[in-house]
């Protein structure tokens, strides 16, 4: 079989099990289990700086920078069309709107790059173990980057006047409902359980072999919609839910005008995925997917 993850191929040859790295530069050290998911980097190859300057490690970046420009570029026009368009439930179709977009973009770009389009889920893979250090950081900076294009034609293309381009930009602000440290934990909270939801059905052992690259981007989309429908229905329309993408939410902070109105306080967005990353990276260690697996093993042994 032939097997790619973030980016990278592994192919089982039929004298060995082991598998045979194909293209992308990273290195890998590990094996592919028999049920054919990814176990973590050792920690030479997580920390191995040479892929700096692995050419195939760039493109897959510049990958994720310009289908980025485009994701997010959707992402900021869904809040106007739906103004525009009057519907009753803004919460309810912006959140799965934006849960079909990141689907479609998974499917897209899954066999390239892994389909990141947000720091979380790179930070995430990162903490797990599945994602070297210098890929990682080459893909958060790509996809800062092209939040603030993409952010920059939304100024651009949408009037000053009018509500449409603070309602784009408005996707990543807390309001007047929530104060800095409630909207805070609620950020911690729903990346949590997003996290464990995209892992539980894309990178989970048996799960992954169940619903494959087909059904598990559909139900991470449905998860992040879910996610933000439910964060934004609660409080009323000062506050329209977790962001789930610090990147996003950087090129509304760079392009927002200063409205007070409805202020882009970035750094919860930021710190709420870091620490919700961590306390996912601990318990991905602690608890690993194939656990149940590995202690048949051990008492076999």
């Amino acid at each position: 079989y032939q097997r790619r993850v973030h980016g990278t191929d592994y192919t089982d040859t039929s004298a060995s099990k082991e598998p045979v790295r194909k293209g992308n530069g990273e290195p890998f050290s590990g094996s592919l289990s028999s049920d054919k998911t990814m176990v973590p980097l050792g920690l030479k190859n997580l920390f191995n700086w040479r892929d700096f300057l692995a050419p195939n490690v760039w493109k897959c970046a510049f990958l994720e920078f310009v289908g980025g420009i485009t994701l997010f570029f959707w992402g900021y026009l869904t809040g106007p069309a739906i103004l525009s368009a009057g519907w009753s439930r803004p919460a309810m179709i912006l959140g799965y709107t934006n849960g079909l977009i990141v689907a479609l973009y998974i499917w897209g770009f899954a066999a390239t790059t892994g389909g990141h389009f947000n720091p979380m889920i790179t930070m995430s893979t990162m903490a797990a173990g599945l994602t070297s250090i210098p890929r990682g950081i080459l893909y958060i900076i790509a996809q800062v980057c092209a939040s603030i294009v993409a952010a920059a034609m939304i100024k651009t293309f949408l009037p000053k006047e009018g509500p449409y381009r603070t309602f784009a930009f408005s996707q990543c602000a807390v309001g007047d409902i929530l104060g800095t440290g409630d909207a805070f934990i609620l950020e911690v909270f729903f990346t949590l359980a997003l996290l464990f939801w995209a892992y539980g059905t894309a990178l989970n052992p048996k799960q992954g072999a169940i619903y494959g690259p087909v059904l598990a981007p559909a139900f991470i989309g449905i998860g992040l919609g879910t996610a933000s429908f439910i964060s934004g229905s609660l409080f009323g329309p000062g506050y329209p839910g977790v962001a789930l993408n610090p990147a996003r939410c950087t090129g509304a902070a760079v392009w927002w005008e200063g409205n007070s109105a409805v202020p882009v306080e970035l750094h919860i967005f930021w710190l709420g995925d870091i620490v919700a990353v961590l306390i996912f990276g601990m318990i991905y260690w602690a608890v690993p997917p194939d656990f149940q697996k590995r202690l048949v093993k051990h008492k076999t042994a």
